[in-house]
């Protein structure tokens, strides 16, 4: 009886004991979502687990090519030929297109006509410096050309400064003749060809040689638009500037007839740093004065 009661006993007090503890069990829960509701959060839990730590960093831009290159015509025509489209791939050296260069051509060879009558011009004015340095040596004055002394205009006693017209000189062994052709033939006639003038009165034909061509259009009577060919041919005997003549260059022919005149024409000045007085002339109208006479 008495190991009854004890044992009964026991097992009372084990029993309060495992109430009292799921009560406080329970009440520090309660206390637990009491505080966190305080708080407005709720607590994040996680198994703890070994894992790697990483960072990315990100941004935006704009994809451009290292060179680029604008292409740009030199020259003004019409697009002939384009073999590339947008997109196409190409190399250093290909043709991308091809321009009509007809008028460019014509330009061109009008700058090269323009660049060798400038260097006559130099050649001409380099001649004349030569002559004006070896006309006056020694007080005497010299003809610059070859020719006949067609006019004087000075006197012995007269004073002569520079710019004073001295003489006209003309020589006519060799004639030139300036015909119009129309400007497409002309275009095509090139200096060194080789011509024949025929003589407007007997219809005789003197062989000559073309030594310009003008690059310049001009408008005759009727509309025709022509181009002036100069060609220079030896004097037979006959020739005078008072003679015409037509002339062809090979399929040829000139649109007009043109009029004789001496290749040589030389007016002769003086070029003096002070005045001079003229003491004594030493030629006559008509003589032939050779170059340095």
């Amino acid at each position: 009886m008495k190991n009854r009661k004890k044992k009964k006993t026991v097992i009372i007090v084990a029993a309060a004991f495992a109430l009292l503890a799921a009560a406080g069990t329970a009440a520090l829960r309660n206390h637990g979502r009491s505080a966190g509701a305080g708080k407005g959060t709720e607590a994040m839990t996680a198994p703890v687990t070994r894992q790697d730590i990483s960072s990315r960093l990100s941004s935006s831009g704009v994809l451009k090519p290292r060179n680029s290159y604008q292409v740009s015509s030199l020259v003004e025509g019409e697009i002939t030929s384009a073999d590339f489209e947008v997109g196409d791939q190409v190399e250093k050296g290909q043709v991308l297109y091809r321009i009509d260069v007809s008028n460019m051509e014509e330009e061109m060879k009008s700058a090269q006509n323009s660049v060798e009558r400038a260097a006559r011009n130099l050649e001409d004015a380099q001649k004349d410096y030569s002559r004006a340095q070896g006309r006056f040596n020694d007080g005497v004055f010299r003809s610059g050309d070859s020719g006949y002394i067609k006019k004087i205009y000075i006197k012995a006693g007269e004073t002569v400064t520079s710019g004073t017209k001295i003489a006209d000189i003309e020589d006519d062994s060799v004639m030139r003749l300036k015909v119009p052709f129309l400007s497409a033939e002309a275009a095509a006639i090139g200096a060194g060809s080789a011509a024949l003038a025929t003589l407007s009165s007997t219809g005789e034909q003197i062989p000559g040689t073309v030594t310009a061509v003008s690059a310049k259009d001009e408008t005759l009577t009727g509309g025709r638009i022509v181009r002036y060919v100069t060609i220079e041919a030896a004097n037979p005997g006959g020739l005078t500037t008072e003679q015409s003549a037509t002339a062809t260059v090979g399929d040829y022919s000139s649109s007009l007839e043109g009029t004789f005149s001496p290749v040589v024409e030389t007016i002769l000045s003086a070029d003096l740093p002070d005045s001079v007085t003229v003491e004594q002339l030493l030629v006559s109208e008509g003589d032939y004065a050779a170059k340095g006479t």
